[in-house]
């Protein structure tokens, strides 16, 4: 099976096969920037070099699907295809000139499908996930491995840099702007603070640069990011040294994808406000290798979620935590309240 994420800053496919154990392996993947929420935050709609630029990208991800021997292939699209005004229309013209059928799936079942395939593969019971993508961020509750309230903020990488952080490299009245603009958001969304024992997850490409940044300071990483734990003081200091860069040395910063360059920034103070507004210690991160099934049943966000097991029988949990082990044991932070997880 092939899942195709038509992204607000960029779009993925991921292969997925099921082996005979039930259990869930990568076959190959894919990226693309597409950069449509610049559009939509322009226009309320996406431009013709836009759409042509994301049907080169879908003709792209249905090749290497279909390399693969994947079937089925499920395209979906998110925030920036939800607001544009002519997002419909153009799924139309996907549909016409690829024959891909894309859905365009609310904010709500966004954030479902993030928990389902972030919290069941980590040993996590209580806690917030967000998911920071180019347009938006969902932010969910989840409570003995159940999903709570979640709710989506306009608090994209892409939008955030693009809004505020106009100067290269981003001045400090700039940054202060976009900080406070953030805690706003997030005071209205009501999200909460973390309790004591609670953890805090993130997952999106800013997050997973940030974490690759991170570990790139070790001459001793561990290479897996999926469960991978940044102190909050070391987020902090990774920020510091992404906004103080100019944009082309900003790209070549280990770690970091030459991709993001334009649109971490804004993420990344972003990320440490939503840090600091939600307490915790640390950050846990997770790979979306493991996105689970778009086809999930409605009744999903009501169900105990057991730890997922990899293609070596073990919980994915168990072999991903190894990174948060190192981690914990290296700097003693957690991204559960005081207590490690471990």
């Amino acid at each position: 099976m092939a899942i195709i994420d038509i992204g607000s800053n960029s779009g993925r496919v991921v292969v997925h096969e099921l082996d005979e154990a039930g259990h869930l392996r990568v076959l190959t993947g894919s990226r693309a920037p597409l950069r449509l929420v610049r559009d939509v935050d322009a226009q309320h709609e996406l431009c013709e070099e836009s759409m042509a630029r994301t049907l080169e990208a879908i003709r792209d991800f249905n090749a290497i699907a279909v390399g693969a021997g994947a079937s089925p292939i499920i395209a979906v699209a998110t925030a920036a295809m939800r607001e544009a005004a002519n997002g419909q229309r153009f799924l139309d013209r996907i549909r016409r000139e690829v024959g891909t059928e894309v859905t365009i799936i609310g904010g709500r079942d966004e954030a479902r499908y993030g928990f389902v395939g972030a919290i069941r593969s980590l040993p996590v019971s209580s806690g917030i996930l967000f998911d920071l993508g180019g347009g938006s961020i969902q932010v969910s509750r989840f409570r003995d491995r159940r999903l709570g309230r979640n709710v989506g903020l306009p608090l994209g990488a892409l939008r955030l840099s693009e809004t505020f952080l106009l100067s290269d490299p981003p001045k400090a009245r700039e940054i202060r702007k976009l900080q406070d603009h953030v805690r706003r958001q997030l005071k209205e969304g009501e999200v909460g603070r973390l309790g004591s024992r609670e953890c805090l997850v993130g997952t999106g490409g800013t997050i997973r640069n940030l974490a690759k940044i991170d570990r790139s300071a070790e001459q001793d990483a561990i290479g897996a990011l999926h469960g991978y734990v940044i102190r909050f003081d070391r987020l902090r200091e990774v920020v510091h040294r992404l906004v103080s860069k100019k944009e082309t040395k900003r790209d070549r910063m280990r770690g970091l994808s030459a991709q993001r360059a334009d649109s971490v920034a804004g993420g990344a103070v972003a990320a440490v406000r939503r840090q600091a507004a939600f307490g915790g210690m640390a950050l846990a991160t997770w790979s979306p290798e493991l996105r689970p099934v778009f086809r999930m049943p409605a009744s999903s966000h009501t169900t105990s979620l057991p730890l997922t097991r990899g293609s070596g029988g073990r919980p994915l949990a168990q072999r991903a935590f190894k990174c948060s082990m190192y981690q914990v044991t290296r700097s003693t932070a957690s991204p559960c309240g005081s207590t490690p997880v471990i």
